[in-house]
């Protein structure tokens, strides 16, 4: 039989289409059946299974024998619609466009895990912690702020508790009807007896920060009023240590607001000369031991100041002349007794200039071969220098 032209190309195109089709065929078969390598381990693809993955069944993922190009990020699989059938996002799951990985931070459970906060906007915590979606505000969250509040305003990214509210924004004096009535927060305790515990805002002693330490705002105390608080009711009273004057005095005489010490009295408006009302060793520290002669009878004022005892320097303005001995005379060096000085102090030292020696009140006075030795034994110093040096006369 003879073939025509046209019948022969078109049996020939057949038979080329047939060998085509075995040849793929014993490809495919060939890829899925040929046995793994020896010593093979699934972590040289570079997705090694672990976790839930090492307890799945090989044809789950490789379906329909397809070994190469499967994915290996989770949303590959976990995705609806997937080649690949495996666990896909709940309805109720928080919305975010972050890879699973992000939050799933491994491979045993989908449970625990910690979602990033950062890329979320102030105040859009209800997005998510509706009750839904994830936790939501309990049923003590039923009153005040508590309801109104976004969760960030008391509570932190990382866990619900400790949580610490944020007073930024609390209007002074407000403490009690916003929120610490003993419901919404903690109230007034017990021990609050007193008047001014009682009708006193909660930030006029305490801070945001803790309860402990306390400390009261007094700058619009009247000055003197000490005792309409320090009482031993209202706040810490007058120890038993403080009397005499210090029983009938104000506190703030001599304690300031930041504390019981250091203690210092304001001397302002005391009496000169009136030391000893309060320097009595009762009242306040009194004369040491150690003054005696006229240190015994002088005030305290006549050589110490207010705010030290040392140093202290005596005021010789109104000292008489020629009466040093009078308290110095315990003072006189020895040496001076050995060279003839009877006279008084000021007859040859200035006045608090700690003994300077003032040549001035030698002048004419011929006496200086007392101290400085002649030339020649014979002639006084003064007939040739000056009592201000030795450069002239």
């Amino acid at each position: 039989m003879k073939l025509t032209m046209k019948r022969f190309v078109t049996l020939l195109a057949g038979l080329v289409l047939s060998l085509c089709s075995v040849i793929v065929f014993a490809d495919m078969f060939d890829t899925t059946t040929q046995s793994a390598p020896k010593n093979f381990t699934h972590i040289q693809t570079g997705f090694p299974l672990t976790g839930a993955h090492s307890a799945v069944e090989c044809g789950v993922c490789h379906a329909g024998g397809v070994f190469k190009g499967l994915p290996r990020n989770c949303s590959g699989c976990h995705s609806p619609n997937g080649r690949i059938v495996a666990t896909t996002m709940p309805r109720n799951h928080v919305a975010s466009s972050d890879p699973c990985e992000t939050c799933h931070t491994n491979t045993v459970t989908f449970s625990g895990a910690r979602f990033n906060h950062g890329k979320v906007a102030a105040g859009n915590c209800t997005t998510c912690h509706n009750g839904i979606v994830s936790t939501g505000k309990p049923r003590s969250h039923n009153s005040g702020l508590r309801v109104v509040e976004s969760c960030e305003r008391c509570h932190r990214t990382y866990s619900w508790t400790p949580s610490s509210f944020n007073h930024t924004a609390i209007a002074p004096k407000s403490c009690a009807t916003q929120c610490h009535n003993g419901v919404l927060a903690t109230g007034r305790p017990a021990s609050h007896t007193s008047p001014l515990k009682l009708t006193s805002s909660c930030d006029t002693c305490h801070r945001y920060s803790a309860w402990y330490p306390t400390f009261y705002d007094h700058a619009a105390v009247v000055p003197g009023s000490c005792a309409t608080c320090h009482n031993g009711g209202e706040a810490t009273n007058r120890p038993a240590s403080h009397t005499g004057l210090k029983a009938s005095l104000s506190c703030d005489k001599c304690h300031n607001t930041y504390g019981w010490s250091p203690a210092a009295y304001n001397h302002i408006g005391v009496t000169p000369g009136s030391c000893a009302t309060c320097h009595n060793g009762s009242s306040a520290t009194a004369k040491p031991a150690n003054h005696t002669g006229a240190k015994a009878t002088m005030t305290c004022d006549q050589c110490h100041n207010t705010s030290a005892w040392l140093p202290a320097f005596y005021n010789h303005a109104g000292v008489v002349s020629g009466t040093c001995l009078t308290c110095h005379l315990a003072n006189r060096p020895s040496s001076h007794g050995a060279r003839g000085y009877t006279s008084s102090c000021d007859n040859c030292h200035s006045i608090g200039s700690n003994w300077i020696f003032n040549h001035a009140l030698q002048q004419g006075q011929h006496k200086c071969n007392s101290c400085h030795a002649f030339h020649n034994n014979q002639t006084p110093c003064d007939y040739c220098h000056s009592v201000y040096g030795w450069g002239g006369d």
